[in-house]
């Protein structure tokens, strides 16, 4: 009986006067990733699986400063300015940008925040609530282009082209891919048949959308949207290939592969072969060719450098705060 009112006045005790005291440790066994990206600068970006609150930003990839976010999400990809400049995106659609060492949430005007973005040649161009607007200082101030109202977009994703404006976005359950010219007409609307397809821009001048089995393929040249079945321009694509487009080039994992066409067009040509290639989860690749391998939930990464012939595996040493000592103090 003693043991028992002891342990009970305990936590009584604890619960009144309790105080945590918190120490800086040395790198958990549990740490691990949910996402990690490169700027053209080398500048690391990550995101751990367990902290929705914090970015994590490295100069070498190893050693890691914590800063924190406005607002808790879950990183889905970053977006780069030539000088390096970070646009996040989250898979809840908020974006962020950094600028003068701190995140902010990025707002225009009206109800919501910006639910598409996208960088090119460092103008920021953006969707928000069926108005399209860019901004040439970084998401500080924008101009509008033109707003659409016969449009709903639940979900949305943005390119752009010079002279054209290439939405993919939801409508409920329904998936659709809409372009615009630059005075607001929609030249082009299509329903799709499939959900979560590759969304994608070449500096050549061209929007890619595909699926596991059907592609539309629009340039800027005034030829139209072309539509075809994705066997046609990239034989063996399926829905567990990985497929990117950077600098001009796309880019294709497809089993222990990674291939690149070069230029435009579809002429695929091996560029690195490996097992490793294979047995991660995650794959990405820059514009200056970096190529980062990692798992989802776990605390390393491999990278292989544009040019090199050497994968480099980095263990994520990120500090955390941890419980180390419950103490009473007076209320």
């Amino acid at each position: 009986m003693k043991p028992a009112l002891f342990f009970a006045f305990s936590c009584f005790s604890l619960l009144c006067y309790g105080q945590i005291y918190f120490e800086e440790i040395v790198s958990p066994k549990d740490f691990s990733l949910s996402a990690i990206r490169k700027s053209p600068t080398g500048e690391y970006f990550a995101q751990a699986y367990n902290d929705r609150e914090s970015i994590y930003r490295s100069a070498n990839g190893q050693d890691w400063v914590k800063e924190p976010l406005p607002i808790s999400l879950t990183m889905d990809d970053i977006q780069f300015f030539s000088d390096g400049t970070p646009l996040l995106k989250s898979k809840s659609y908020d974006h962020l940008i950094r600028r003068n060492g701190a995140w902010h949430l990025m707002q225009i005007w009206g109800p919501g925040n910006v639910r598409a973005s996208f960088i090119k040649e460092d103008s920021l161009f953006v969707f928000q609530y069926r108005t399209f607007s860019y901004s040439l200082d970084k998401g500080q101030t924008f101009t509008t282009v033109f707003t659409f109202n016969d449009l709903t977009a639940h979900t949305a994703y943005l390119l752009k082209l010079d002279n054209h404006f290439v939405l993919h976005h939801t409508a409920g359950t329904s998936n659709w891919l809409s372009i615009f010219n630059a005075e607001g007409e929609q030249i082009f609307t299509d329903r799709l048949g499939f959900g979560n397809p590759g969304f994608m821009y070449s500096d050549c001048g061209e929007v890619l959308l595909i699926s596991s089995n059907t592609y539309y393929h629009f340039r800027d040249d005034g030829l139209g949207v072309e539509q075809g079945s994705t066997s046609d321009i990239i034989p063996n694509y399926s829905s567990d290939s990985d497929l990117l487009s950077q600098g001009g080039h796309y880019y294709l994992r497809e089993g222990n592969t990674v291939y690149k066409s070069p230029g435009c067009g579809f002429n695929w040509q091996p560029l690195v072969t490996d097992s490793l290639i294979q047995a991660k989860t995650e794959f990405w690749v820059n514009a200056e060719e970096d190529i980062l391998l990692y798992d989802s939930r776990r605390n390393r990464y491999f990278e292989r450098p544009g040019g090199a012939n050497q994968w480099e595996e980095h263990a994520v040493d990120i500090d955390y705060p941890y419980i180390y000592q419950l103490g009473e103090a007076a209320p």
